[in-house]
């Protein structure tokens, strides 16, 4: 017979404790950084909103409006919305952070569509691009978002430009 004391025992396990992050939360760690950064992309280029108030939207277009500068597309409308008062149409479009300073009371946005009158004819490039919104950018005046167009008919030379 064999005595049990003679026979060696096995040696204990040795636990061993990890230090530091789990491997399995470096994804959600990574999806977490890459998600903070797209929120904070798209905060950063974000647009100013500005609304324009006109009498009618004879031939405007949400999404195919465009707000020009000098020949240049800086904007499309966004929405275009009829008044509670039904008299007259709002427009929405964001402007870019660069023009904040030029938002005020002194800025000017007009509607720019095919004209003929005796006295002669204008907005032939309307013709095939359609009617867009021009917009005379001013520094001064009181900060706004909410701009009145000038009456139709208003003929404007810009001799001086800011933008």
């Amino acid at each position: 017979m064999s005595n049990h004391h003679d026979t060696p025992r096995p040696a204990a396990p040795e636990i061993k404790k990890r230090r530091g992050i789990s491997f399995i939360w470096i994804l959600p760690i990574i999806a977490a950084a890459i998600g903070g950064w797209l929120v904070y992309k798209s905060v950063s280029e974000a647009g100013i909103p500005v609304e324009v108030i006109l009498d009618t939207a004879e031939g405007l277009q949400a999404g195919k409006t465009k707000i020009m500068y000098k020949g240049i597309e800086v904007s499309k409308v966004d929405k275009i919305i009829l008044s509670e008062d039904l008299r007259s149409v709002r427009l929405h479009f964001e402007l870019p952070k660069r023009s904040e300073p030029y938002l005020n009371t002194n800025t000017q946005f007009w509607l720019v569509k095919p004209r003929v009158s005796l006295s002669g004819v204008s907005g032939l490039n309307t013709l095939l691009s359609g009617s867009y919104l021009q917009v005379r950018p001013l520094l001064g005046g009181t900060p706004t978002r909410v701009f009145t167009a000038l009456p139709e008919g208003f003929m404007v030379h810009l001799k001086v430009s800011f933008w």
